[in-house]
């Protein structure tokens, strides 16, 4: 996509193992890095955190800096290394991090109990035809975000951009996974015949899987 590096890459998406062995402690030193990265002119917000349903030895945190550059602003300053020691032994394992841009608003301020979310690898063809591939995929998750009430948007990754991101919100895991599943024509066979002929294009889905959410710091 021609306008690529033209995209505000504002998110930092971080898959983490938190130190859940002493949940005080770590949401303490959790708070005191937060407190640090808060001194940051680049900082704009921590936009979520949850935790896998499916394991919940993995979070998910989100932050929304002023931009791409924002971030590795705050990395190359002063505060980061007061940052990371003050964060030291909060987490177990960085699984990955990486930057989005978003197509659509990111409302996350709105309480959503559960997000489907799932990662996708584009084809070549996705990739050269993005926008085309957008249309289409947004058209068909319009059905799930009328269905589920809760709305979704989709990230594209800075670092590869052949990685997307989904986010679905649902009031609960049942309510994706059986009453949407289980809703026929009123969702889930228009979601399937917008989304079948799309995917063998253009995708393969690497996972899909729940995150509940909680407040930022309490996914110990």
């Amino acid at each position: 996509m021609s306008t690529e590096e033209q995209l505000p890459y504002e998110y930092e998406v971080v898959l983490f193992k938190p130190n859940k062995a002493d949940p005080a402690v770590t949401r303490g030193k959790t708070a005191a890095g937060f407190a640090i990265q808060t001194k940051h002119e680049d900082l704009v917000r921590y936009a979520l955190e949850g935790v896998k349903v499916e394991d919940d030895s993995i979070a998910l945190r989100i932050l929304q800096w002023t931009s791409y550059d924002g971030h590795m602003r705050f990395r190359a300053s002063p505060l980061y290394p007061q940052f990371t020691a003050a964060r030291e032994g909060a987490g177990l394992e960085l699984i990955s991090l990486t930057h989005f841009h978003f197509y659509g608003p990111l409302s996350f301020e709105t309480a959503v109990p559960v997000f489907e979310v799932i990662d996708i690898n584009l084809k070549p063809a996705g990739v050269s035809s993005f926008p085309f591939f957008l249309s289409g995929v947004n058209e068909a998750l319009s059905i799930v975000g009328a269905y589920s009430g809760l709305g979704y948007t989709l990230g594209w990754q800075k670092e590869d951009p052949s990685k997307v991101m989904v986010f679905i919100g649902w009031n609960s895991v049942e309510h994706h996974m059986q009453d949407f599943r289980n809703s026929g024509d009123k969702g889930w066979h228009k979601f399937v015949a917008k989304w079948a002929p799309t995917s063998a294009q253009y995708f393969d889905v690497k996972e899909m899987y729940h995150l509940k959410t909680v407040k930022i710091g309490e996914s110990v």
